[in-house]
Formats: C-alpha cells, sequence, structure tokens
C-alpha cells in the first residue's frame, strides 16, 4: 500500500516484529518474504530503502546463497543486478556455484522460454519461417511445422514483426491431449494461441517468454484485410539448446543492456567465466 502511494518506508513503518516476519523461513519450503520482495522488480525501491535502513535485511539479501539463487533462478538478471548494487559480491561465489553455471549437463529446459528470437537460431534444428515482407493485402498463409522427436517446442518472433493491428492477425494451434471428463482415457483437443496482432511486443519472444508447446508439431494461420499491410512476421522453431550450451552463455549473447552489464561483472569478478567466453564459448558459436 505505501508502495503505490509512493510513501517514503522509513525505520518507524518496519519494525522488529514485521523484520522477523519478513525474514520468517515458511514451513512448506516457499521463499520468505523478504525474498519475494527482492524477487519483484516492481518493489526494488522499497527493497533499496528497506536494505539502507535495516541491516539485518541487508545482511540477508546480500549472501552469497541469495546472489546465486537470484542468478539461477530469477526470471530477470536484473534481480542480480540490485543485489550487486547494494553490496553482494560475486567473488564470494563457492566453486561448486561456478561450475554449475559453466556446466552444460545442467542446463535446465525452462531457461529456453527466455530465448530471444537470436538466441534461438543457434539451436542445432532451429527453423526460422518469415511472412513475405512486406505482406500483400488479402493474404491467407497456412504453414504446418515439425521437429520429429520433440516432446516440447517453443516460438519466438523477430523484433521487427509487425502486421496491422486488430485487421491482420496470426494464430498458433497444435494438438494436445487433456484427460476425459470420466478420466477414463486421454483425448486429443486443438489447443489455439493467438490471434496475434499490432507490433513485434504482442508476440511471444519480445517482452513475453517464448510459446511453449507440447508436442512436436503445430499449425499457423495467417490472414490479413484488404488494406494497410506492413513488414509481416518471423520467428524460429526449436526445442532443443545450442550443443555445449550452459546458463551463462544466455547472458553473453543477450543484446539486453542489464545482460551485457552483468557479464562486464562476471569477467571482472571471476576469471572462469572471461576463460570461458574466449574459449569454450566460442568454439560453441
Amino acid at each position: 500500500e505505501a508502495y503505490r502511494n509512493q510513501a517514503k518506508i522509513t525505520k518507524s513503518f518496519v519494525g522488529k516484529e514485521e523484520l522477523i516476519l519478513l525474514l520468517e523461513e515458511p514451513k512448506n519450503g516457499k521463499k520468505t518474504r523478504w525474498t519475494n520482495i527482492i524477487y519483484n522488480p516492481k518493489l526494488h525501491p522499497i527493497a533499496k530503502e528497506l536494505m539502507n535502513d535495516h541491516h539485518s535485511l541487508k545482511t540477508a539479501a546480500c549472501s552469497s546463497i541469495m546472489l546465486y539463487n537470484t542468478i539461477s533462478n530469477s526470471p530477470t538478471i536484473s534481480v542480480a543486478l540490485l543485489l550487486l548494487e547494494s553490496g553482494a559480491s560475486l567473488k564470494k561465489l563457492t566453486s561448486n556455484e561456478v561450475s554449475s553455471m559453466l556446466d552444460t549437463n545442467a542446463f535446465r529446459k525452462e531457461y529456453m522460454k527466455s530465448f530471444s528470437f537470436d538466441l534461438a537460431c543457434y539451436s542445432p534444428e532451429a527453423i526460422v519461417h518469415n511472412s513475405p515482407h512486406d505482406y500483400p493485402n488479402d493474404a491467407d498463409i497456412r504453414k504446418s511445422f515439425t521437429i520429429p522427436g520433440a516432446s516440447i517446442i517453443y516460438v519466438s518472433f523477430h523484433p521487427k514483426t509487425h502486421i496491422e493491428y486488430h485487421y491482420d492477425t496470426l494464430e498458433i494451434v497444435w494438438p494436445s491431449t487433456t484427460a476425459h471428463e470420466n478420466n477414463d482415457h486421454l483425448a486429443t483437443v486443438q489447443t489455439k494461441e493467438g490471434p496475434y496482432s499490432g507490433s513485434s511486443e504482442q508476440f511471444p519472444g519480445i517482452e513475453m517468454p517464448a510459446l511453449q508447446m507440447q508436442g512436436d508439431s503445430f499449425d499457423i494461420h495467417f490472414t490479413s484485410d484488404e488494406s494497410n499491410t506492413f513488414w509481416g512476421y518471423k520467428f524460429v522453431v526449436w526445442s532443443q539448446p545450442p550443443k555445449d550450451w550452459c546458463y551463462f552463455c544466455n547472458f553473453v549473447v543477450s543484446e539486453k543492456e542489464e545482460d551485457a552489464k552483468f557479464c562486464k561483472l562476471m569477467f571482472e569478478a571471476r576469471p572462469e567465466f572471461k576463460e570461458y567466453a574466449k574459449g569454450k564459448m566460442m568454439q560453441v558459436l
């Protein structure tokens, strides 16, 4: 409530009882209330003020385990940057924590939802599809895509993607299984995403995560009306990370300013990452 009203959080706002509640470990194994604040970028103004006013909160936030968890589990590196700006040190990461970020066998598939168009193109099985640029009026494009043997496939769109809002649309459809009402058997249904329309931020893989689909195939259907055309769409389909890919690779090839800032800090603090980028990473790319 204080955050919404843009009121300043002071020492008197958070007392001893509130500190205990913030740092209390839940019995169900979930994150503490303080960790949830740290993980929410919208609450970072509050987090900064609380750390300035309360040493115990700053100590908890700047611990090496908190820093490692935010680097490896947070959906955005801005959380780790907050901790680094507040006094956390990359030099305090253990050798095992550093090794896990460079371990190709430890790469988790859920990270692939954060792959941009350019990053996904490094996948060995990547399929890139373009509409005509600019696409014509009265277009009616239907196309099917398959990655044989895949159990999950992803789609990310190119940042130049732009189709006429509302009047020109793109739909993505794929088969999925669901339990029948009486639970006697599984039924196959058609799952649909879209219709997508407008500028690039309305499409998966730009400002939202890549589209994830169960199975190995999907169909698209693009239609345009009789007037006003734009650049069109372009997307990449993939199901596996690039060969020998590790978690740290995501930051090295990212075009985001905050990821570049994080990489620079990592290179300065830990020579292992700089050596990896100059050596094995160059071989991967």
